[in-house]
């Protein structure tokens, strides 16, 4: 079950865990708040690899914000189905190699077909 606990809840079992029975009398002595919250707290070493996590999360986060940028300027990576035209069974020809695929299939095909990589950037797709 998903139960939902609002977040002062949770502050209460946290003071309730760390056995702070008068906790506001202990908030208005702030040194005593902060030794009394932080007695049992655990510290936990740096992990090994920081900076390939760090660099990880600016990647994702310039990912992002080139994508958000996009969509501001409407710039619209547009489909690979979108383009091509289906023939009687349902298939599309990749426009590099010719060779037939589903519809599930084509749009990996066509971004990874060497000969198609001209007809991608002309129709921008990524």
């Amino acid at each position: 079950e998903n139960i939902i606990v609002r977040w002062e809840d949770t502050v209460m079992l946290d003071i309730e865990a760390l056995q702070i029975i008068n906790w506001r009398s202990l908030t208005q002595d702030r040194d005593g708040w902060r030794t009394a919250i932080n007695r049992n707290v655990q510290t936990k070493a740096v992990h090994n690899n920081i900076k390939e996590i760090v660099f990880e999360y600016k990647q994702r986060a310039v990912k992002r914000k080139a994508k958000e940028r996009a969509e501001a300027q409407r710039v619209v990576q547009r489909k690979v189905i979108e383009l091509l035209m289906k023939d009687n069974h349902n298939h599309y020809k990749c426009p590099g190699c010719v060779k037939k695929y589903k519809p599930q299939g084509i749009t990996n095909h066509v971004k990874a077909c060497i000969k198609a990589r001209d007809w991608c950037k002309k129709n921008k797709i990524g």
